[in-house]
């Protein structure tokens, strides 16, 4: 048998990856999917917090559900607003929780842009969609 060559150090263990096994990559896709359940879920929290910010405002609340509920009162307003800071800070935190600290918040940010965007074009294009919205938080009766 020959002298193995001085560089026989250097390449004894191949550079690709191993396989992965079964177990290993069925845990990697049930940690993608909690991910994107997070996600999802704090885009959902996001549309809302702004729709219920959208919503306190009366040229909105007009716009979206009409002038037959009245528009609701200054407490009910605020109670909405803290609602809806409650539910921006909770996607925060998932964002965060799901994504890690860097990329959680950058994600966070653009979702916030996102759904700014998505309810603007709501209450442009379809703005009794938000209807729902209003009747889930308590103040509008189904017609």
């Amino acid at each position: 048998m020959p002298w193995p060559a001085w560089t026989y150090c250097c390449w004894r263990r191949p550079c690709w990856p191993q396989p992965a096994h079964a177990a290993w990559a069925a845990r990697r896709g049930k940690a993608h999917m909690l991910e994107l359940s997070m996600t999802c879920a704090a885009a959902a929290g996001i549309y809302l917090a702004f729709a219920l910010l959208a919503l306190s405002q009366e040229e909105h609340w007009a716009a979206s559900v009409g002038t037959h509920p009245a528009a609701p009162s200054a407490r009910l307003r605020h109670r909405w607003r803290y609602a809806a800071g409650t539910a921006l800070a909770l996607a925060g935190a998932l964002c965060v929780a799901g994504h890690g600290i860097g990329f959680g918040l950058l994600l966070w940010v653009l979702m916030m842009g996102a759904g700014i965007m998505a309810v603007a074009f709501t209450l442009s294009w379809k703005p009794h969609w938000l209807r729902g919205i209003a009747q889930g938080a308590g103040k509008c009766t189904p017609r």
